[in-house]
């Protein structure tokens, strides 16, 4: 992912809560399920998680 991306995510608003969502396994289902279809591994899904809801947010 390119750095500037990278910051912008960090510095959503919403940041800190999507990972601790993710942290607590309680995360949107919709949005957790497109991230498993697009990766390969359980970190990659977690990873995607946060960026697809912080880019819907």
């Amino acid at each position: 992912m390119e750095k500037s991306k990278r910051f912008t995510l960090k510095s959503h608003p919403d940041y800190d809560a999507v990972i601790d969502e993710v942290i607590s396994l309680n995360y949107d289902q919709e949005i957790m399920a497109e991230a498993v279809k697009r990766s390969k591994t359980e970190s990659q899904a977690e990873a995607l998680y946060v960026m697809l809801k912080l880019q819907n947010s």
